[in-house]
């Protein structure tokens, strides 16, 4: 009976840990006026939470858009943004409109969450750790939001790697929202 209790906690501890482990989940919505927007000049700004690699995160989010999505004539901006600027969606928004920039894609961190799990008999504690991004693309022109998303990932650390992991999951939702012509 205690071989059958042991497996029965692992089968458990592994179902929660894969439900935290790796896992991306995303929600967004897009206006029908993202398939014919054609920006000209579109700033990216990737806003990841502070911390040791802030700036190193930033700056893989930004080039991996850049690269990954050509046909949005998107330019990094972490050369650019002065060190102490707030990066908020509304701050952004007129920083790049003063800018002459046409278009803002931005992808910040949005919030985290962490549920520790309980030990289980043979098993040690563990935990489960979640961050939230928000992402928007906004035609600065006539000030309108055409594509917005919600990226939560299990397991996130907030690293240059999970910001580019981040980068990629925009893109494609972004190229579903709008393909390629």
């Amino acid at each position: 009976m205690t071989t059958l209790r042991t497996a029965g906690s692992l089968l458990l501890l592994l179902t929660f840990a894969a439900g935290g482990c790796g896992t991306t989940r995303v929600s967004s919505r897009s206006e029908p006026g993202l398939a014919g927007m054609q920006f000209r000049n579109a700033a990216v700004v990737v806003s990841p939470d502070t911390g040791p690699s802030f700036e190193a995160a930033r700056r893989a989010g930004e080039t991996s858009l850049v690269r990954l999505l050509p046909e949005f004539g998107l330019h990094e901006t972490y050369q650019l943004l002065p060190a102490d600027t707030i990066l908020d969606p509304a701050s952004m928004k007129r920083w790049a409109k003063d800018r002459g920039y046409d278009g803002l894609l931005f992808v910040w961190y949005d919030s985290s969450t962490s549920k520790a799990l309980p030990p289980l008999e043979g098993v040690d504690a563990g935990s489960v750790h979640r961050v939230s991004y928000g992402a928007s693309i906004v035609a600065l022109g006539t000030d309108r939001e055409l594509w917005s998303a919600r990226i939560e990932r299990g397991n996130d650390a907030l690293s240059p790697k999970d910001l580019k992991a981040v980068s990629r999951v925009v893109a494609k939702e972004l190229r579903k929202a709008r393909p390629r012509t």
